[in-house]
């Protein structure tokens, strides 16, 4: 992973755990906590053939072949957890004659031209140079229109841009663990799009049985390297296509396979799911989608705490996107919705991003009682 900066005194304090300071929501943002509150409404794995086995290997393939094998979709996941890299539009972005930088937007002059890594978004489209015309960047101070498909991420990973991950676990898990547990002495526990996340390692020293599902191979290996854990490999069945890496000495398992191919034939249910991000970072017009197949993977009983964000998108491209509240709600409208967090959760990487708010949403989300 490469690391070009030093994390700043705010993202240390995301890193760390610790809850921002509260600030009163601006305007043009959805209703406060206060209003949400206690919301409603709006809104056994199977046997995969042995391959090879592997023991901490010392070097790390790329995704290219991974990259072949799925279908071309976003699902990874993004916020405001930060690592020591520096991807703000200064650092990130080339230089650009004849234009202006405000708030993380280029302001492109008629009669400049862009450099093509300029001109393209991170999903390969040309972006537009007329007159005046204002250019988004994301999170990795590319410019973009916000779209991500499966190769842009996997390109992210490869290059080294994870600054999403965080060196602690994560705090909304940390804090309401209790709430997604209740009670149970071995629950079952889903992270998609978990990434190389420490939250797995966190849950499975607790005694819990944890699975995950990513796109970046990449991603899988780092995670079992980086905490020394011995792991097998096997492939995934025909139709999802992919690898399933399972800890030697523990409880956890991840599926490096396209997320919208996963089903609960597949990987089971679960009593818990926590979603750390993967939804912010979905792409929009994906998210129905998204919240059908965790609604299949949630066992009648279950809870699943979702993490999402507030922010506006005027000089910001995403991901994170956007996820009001009442989204939330509506796409989840066959379930029992509560919010249970509000915070303001600026910092100064989600700042440099031009932003002018940037709230954190948690909420419990449960099948109705029949």
């Amino acid at each position: 992973m490469s690391s070009s900066a030093d994390v700043t005194s705010s993202d240390k304090r995301v890193e760390e755990g610790a809850q921002p300071n509260p600030k009163r929501r601006k305007s043009s943002s959805a209703n406060s906590f206060a209003n949400g509150h206690n919301r409603k409404g709006d809104s056994a794995d199977t046997s995969a053939t042995p391959a090879t086995v592997t023991t901490k290997p010392k070097s790390t393939p790329t995704d290219s072949n991974v990259s072949e094998r799925v279908a071309s979709s976003s699902t990874t996941y993004s916020g405001a957890e930060a690592e020591s890299v520096d991807t703000t539009p200064s650092a990130m972005a080339g230089t650009v004659p004849s234009n202006s930088t405000v708030n993380g937007t280029v302001q492109v002059d008629g009669d400049s031209n862009l450099a093509d890594s300029e001109r393209r978004s991170t999903n390969g489209d040309t972006q537009s140079t007329a007159a005046g015309q204002s250019l988004r960047r994301n999170q990795f101070g590319e410019v973009s229109d916000g779209h991500m498909s499966l190769d842009d991420w996997l390109e992210q990973w490869r290059r080294g841009k994870t600054r999403f991950t965080m060196k602690v676990p994560h705090r909304m898990l940390v804090k309401h663990i209790h709430r997604l547990v209740e009670g149970r002495s071995k629950p079952s526990f889903f992270v998609p799009c978990c990434g190389k996340t420490l939250d797995l390692k966190w849950l499975a020293d607790k005694g819990y049985s944890v699975t995950g599902v990513e796109i970046a191979e990449t991603a899988c290996r780092q995670f079992f390297e980086e905490h020394d854990l011995q792991f097998t490999v096997e492939d995934v069945d025909d139709h999802v296509g992919g690898s399933l890496f399972k800890a030697v000495d523990c409880d956890i398992r991840i599926y490096c396979c396209d997320f919208f191919k996963v089903t609960s034939d597949l990987i089971g249910q679960f009593d818990c799911i926590w979603d750390r991000g993967s939804y912010a970072a979905m792409n929009p017009t994906d998210r129905p989608r998204y919240c059908d197949v965790i609604c299949k993977l949630l066992h009648q009983k279950g809870c699943y705490l979702l993490d999402c964000f507030e922010l506006e998108h005027s000089v910001f491209a995403g991901p994170p996107h956007n996820a009001p509240p009442g989204e939330v709600e509506r796409l989840f409208d066959s379930f029992d919705v509560e919010q249970i967090e509000h915070v303001d959760a600026m910092t100064d990487w989600t700042r440099s991003w031009g932003v002018e708010y940037f709230f954190e949403n948690d909420f419990i989300i449960k099948h109705k009682s029949e």
